[in-house]
C-alpha cells in the first residue's frame, strides 16, 4: 500500500513539480515537466540520463474522474511512431491507497518487453502480463 489517501496519490499524477521527483526511470532525471490536467489536455515529461541522452514523454487527459481514475494516451521517444494508452485506478484501502496501473501498448513484442522490464524496476510493483496489457499493483 502506498502510505497516502488515493486523492494524494492521483494528485501527484497531476503535478509537474510531483512529477519530476518521481516519474524518471533507471538513474535518469526529468529535465523538463508540464500538464494541463484536463480532458483533453496534454502532457509532457522530458527525461535525461547521465550521458545526456533525452526521452520525451507526451500525452493527453482522455477522462479524469478524482480520485478513482485517471486516463490518458502515453508517446514516448522508446514507442516512436506508436502510441498506447495509461489506466490508473486508485483504490482506498485502510487509509492508505492501493494503485493499480493498466498499460496499453501497441502490438509489438520488443515494446512490450521493453515496458515490462522498465516497469519491473519499480520498487512495490507487482506485474502481470497479457498479450498486449501491462498491468502493475502498486502495493
Amino acid at each position: 500500500m502506498l502510505p497516502a489517501s488515493r486523492e494524494e496519490v492521483f494528485d501527484m499524477w497531476l503535478d509537474p513539480d510531483s512529477l519530476s521527483r518521481w516519474m524518471r526511470p533507471g538513474d535518469s532525471e526529468v529535465a523538463h515537466a508540464e500538464v494541463n490536467p484536463v480532458v483533453g489536455g496534454t502532457f509532457r515529461i522530458d527525461t535525461q540520463t547521465k550521458d545526456g541522452h533525452i526521452f520525451v514523454h507526451t500525452g493527453q487527459y482522455l477522462e479524469i474522474q478524482r480520485p478513482d481514475k485517471l486516463v490518458f494516451t502515453w508517446n514516448s521517444t522508446v514507442l516512436q511512431k506508436h502510441s498506447s494508452q495509461v489506466t490508473i485506478e486508485f483504490y482506498e484501502q485502510a487509509g492508505n491507497c492501493l494503485m493499480v496501473l493498466t498499460h496499453e501498448l501497441p502490438p509489438d513484442v520488443e515494446l512490450f518487453e521493453d515496458h515490462r522490464s522498465g516497469m519491473g524496476r519499480h520498487p512495490g510493483f507487482v506485474g502481470a502480463a497479457g498479450q498486449r496489457n501491462l498491468k502493475f499493483t502498486f502495493s
